[in-house]
């Protein structure tokens, strides 16, 4: 009898920016490189705003069949609407799906997080030493989001 392949499910929105666009294709030749398939549920809305717009892009995580899958990479940090990214881990820990969440680190998740205060420290270095910048502003993006409160 032939081997079933495996079935990961990826979840983000905003596939098409710089650091999706380049994470999608790795993750696909990994899979790939171990004989497995990945299905991936993408929105072009980060639920935001929370109007009708993003309660329509956001019908399409209730398309995921978490019977059929192995496993589940979320992209948690590409959603503000938190009680989506909860719902879809709970859908998982109901079918019993190991769930990866990239960039927020969440219970009953393996996290993967990247560390990047070493490069905005040197960012910063830069800027100030090299440039003579004495008066500096930035903006660090929305309040209590992770990667925002890194760079403060």
């Amino acid at each position: 009898m032939e081997k079933k392949r495996k079935l990961i499910g990826v979840c983000l929105s905003h596939a098409y920016e710089d650091i999706n666009s380049s994470l999608l294709p790795a993750l696909c030749r990994g899979a790939e490189k171990r004989g497995w398939k990945l299905i991936i549920f993408n929105s072009f809305n980060d639920m935001f705003d929370n109007d009708k717009y993003d309660r329509g892009a956001r019908s399409v995580f209730d398309a995921v069949n978490y019977d059929l899958m192995d496993g589940l990479i979320i992209g948690s940090d590409t959603f503000y609407d938190r009680e989506l990214v909860n719902s879809i881990i709970r859908s998982c820990e109901a079918a019993k799906v190991p769930v990866i969440s990239l960039g927020v680190s969440l219970p009953g998740c393996a996290c993967v997080i990247p560390d990047y205060r070493d490069s905005y420290k040197t960012l910063l270095n830069h800027v100030i030493r090299d440039h003579e910048a004495r008066d500096t502003f930035f903006i660090a993006g929305v309040e209590g989001e992770v990667h925002s409160d890194t760079r403060i």
